[in-house]
């Protein structure tokens, strides 16, 4: 954990180059998010490298807004919201 003590920061995902583009990621991070939605957490963030833009534009479908910027990273957050019964 770190930020808040309700904010879940993932450090580090990684897909095997011959298992990229099938889905892999999205399912991982999805996880993550029901996961977080479950502890109660608000909200969920990362880091990636700016040259990474197909892991940027898969965080932004997922609703991953950048909070920071520099020429080499970006810190990215989205909000988790409670699942409705």
């Amino acid at each position: 954990m770190q930020g808040s003590d309700t904010d879940v920061y993932i450090c580090d995902i990684t897909i095997d180059v011959e298992r990229r583009r099938e889905g892999h990621a999205r399912a991982a991070i999805e996880l993550i998010l029901d996961s977080a939605t479950q502890s109660h957490a608000s909200r969920v963030g990362l880091t990636v490298v700016q040259a990474n833009t197909d892991a940027i534009g898969l965080y932004e479908s997922l609703g991953f807004v950048t909070t920071r910027s520099d020429d080499t990273e970006r810190e990215m957050w989205t909000v988790v919201h409670p699942k409705k019964h």
